[in-house]
């Protein structure tokens, strides 16, 4: 193994191919740095492993599983995997069968099977072919276009399945969010996995709680939100700063169930670059998140479309003028912004309904200094 640890727990498995793209390929990677940090026991114990029983689907999964477990709940299934593991440590590789439209995943000796052996001792989940089976795709391995049919051993399998729920989020009807590190984050979260894991649990959380507040998804809200927590702001240039580090880069995905398989309809960058202006002032970070969170009722109202007097269009319209000031740091849209609260302000003074839904609370305004 290429990673050494100092760890009570007796289980590192470890993928040896390279991060891409590929959602696949960075579940297995997600697993990897859960395991640097977690035991699989204390992964299990978290409660959102009781929210991802919908990612599995159709016959073929239950059929696959049952032939390992009886149990097919998610927290099930990986117990058995874990069980089936015998706990050692392994090297995860993959290798691609052209011929046989494949894509391999697992210990060395299981790659290198026969193919015809590999079907019928391998796991093949639904959830793998959420790349749209084109896990790989390049005109010079002459993938491209072609559907790829994923095949996991069982210590493979458990490893991406550590990587979805170690990256999960928040799940709404069948619709399931990740939040992933992008691929170039890998290789330093490898080497400072504590650091890394450390910052990403806020973000997750502050996914949960932005889509739950608002009842829905707005990039910007949502964005802002992140990028606006004053505890993750603050954790990131501590550990960043000592490696001089001054940005980190996450990917927010949203996976929807549709009968036996998995789309994604939506794969969001967002980066926090520690270097902006918009962070030299901890307390205009503190103001505009607390200012975000007051609006998150009115959002919410525009969202549905059960707003009443209009309080959540301009509930959008300032969350967009904020967005805005973030890219450009032109206080004009600053200014702009206070405005639509303040206009909302107006609308909900005068009507004790919305108030009452908003459970009485005003939109906040940002104070704006003479050097923002």
């Amino acid at each position: 193994m290429g990673k050494k640890r100092k760890r009570w727990w007796v289980l590192l498995l470890r993928p040896v191919f390279p991060p891409t793209p590929s959602i696949v390929n960075s579940w297995f990677w997600e697993g990897y740095l859960a395991l640097l940090e977690k035991s699989p026991e204390a992964l299990l114990e978290e409660k959102k492993a009781n929210f991802l029983n919908t990612i599995f689907s159709g016959k073929n999964d239950h059929t696959s599983m049952e032939a390992l477990c009886s149990d097919t709940s998610f927290t099930g299934f990986l117990k058995c995997l874990l069980d089936a593991s015998e706990r050692r440590d392994a090297d995860i590789y993959t290798r691609l069968d052209l011929a046989g439209h494949a894509q391999l995943y697992g210990e060395k000796r299981f790659v290198e099977s026969p193919l015809g052996q590999i079907k019928r001792k391998s796991l093949s989940l639904q959830i793998m072919k959420v790349d749209r089976y084109q896990n790989i795709s390049s005109l010079e391995l002459g993938t491209l276009g072609s559907r790829l049919t994923p095949y996991a051993d069982i210590k493979a399998t458990l490893l991406f399945l550590l990587g979805i729920l170690f990256s999960f989020s928040k799940r709404v009807g069948m619709d399931h969010y990740f939040v992933l590190f992008t691929p170039g984050v890998y290789s330093q979260a490898e080497r400072n996995p504590a650091i890394y894991v450390n910052l990403k649990n806020p973000v997750i959380e502050e996914l949960k709680n932005a889509i739950t507040e608002i009842d829905g998804w707005m990039d910007e809200y949502v964005y802002l939100r992140i990028i606006f927590n004053r505890e993750l702001i603050a954790k990131a240039k501590d550990k960043l700063g000592s490696l001089k580090i001054d940005s980190i880069t996450f990917r927010i995905i949203r996976i929807s169930k549709e009968g036996q398989t998995h789309k994604v309809y939506m794969d969001f960058p967002l980066e926090i670059n520690l270097q902006s202006k918009i962070y030299m002032d901890p307390e205009f970070v503190d103001a505009v998140y607390k200012s975000l969170i007051s609006l998150s009722c009115y959002v919410s109202r525009f969202m549905r479309r059960s707003e009443s007097k209009g309080e959540g269009y301009h509930a959008y319209n300032a969350v967009k003028k904020l967005y805005m000031y973030v890219e450009s740091l032109n206080p004009v849209f600053l200014t702009e912004y206070n405005r639509e609260i303040l206009t909302i302000r107006d609308i909900i003074s005068s009507d004790s309904g919305i108030l009452k839904a908003c459970r009485y609370e005003f939109p906040r305004m940002i104070l704006i200094k003479k050097n923002d």
